[in-house]
C-alpha cells in the first residue's frame, strides 16, 4: 500500500504567506481497514492493531484538536484524544478493530 502525499504550494498575496495543501488518496486505506476490522486479525499477545490512519488525517487531528500523534501511547492526554476521536461514528473507516478503546491511560507507560 503507498501512501502518496502531495503537497501544491501557494503565496497569499494578501497575508504574504506561502501556503501548503497536502493531499492524499486514502481510498486503499479505508479498503484494508474494512477488511481488518472484519476479519480481526490484527491481534498479537502482547498489542492489537486498533486503527490505521493516513498522514493528512493526523496533521489535521494536529491542527483541529492539538493531538500530538507522536505522543500516542506514552501519554494519556494524546492517547485519550486520539481513541475519542476513533470511537467517533465518522472516524470509523480508521479502525481496523471493533474493541473497547477505552480512554487510553493503561496503555501508557
Amino acid at each position: 500500500m503507498t501512501v502518496d502525499i502531495k503537497s501544491e504550494y501557494s503565496y497569499d498575496k494578501d497575508t504574504g504567506l506561502f501556503v501548503r495543501k497536502d493531499t492524499q488518496d486514502c481510498d486503499e486505506v479505508f479498503k484494508q481497514n474494512a477488511i481488518d476490522r472484519e476479519t480481526d486479525t490484527q491481534f498479537a499477545p502482547t498489542n492489537h492493531k486498533i486503527a490505521s490512519v493516513p498522514m493528512v488525517v493526523l496533521e489535521d487531528w494536529k491542527n483541529r484538536h492539538g493531538l500530538d500523534w507522536l505522543a500516542i501511547g506514552t501519554d494519556p492526554h494524546h492517547t485519550g484524544l486520539f481513541f475519542r476521536l476513533l470511537r467517533d461514528r465518522d472516524n470509523l473507516k480508521f479502525r481496523t478493530s471493533e474493541g473497547n478503546l477505552g480512554d487510553g491511560s493503561k496503555f501508557c507507560r
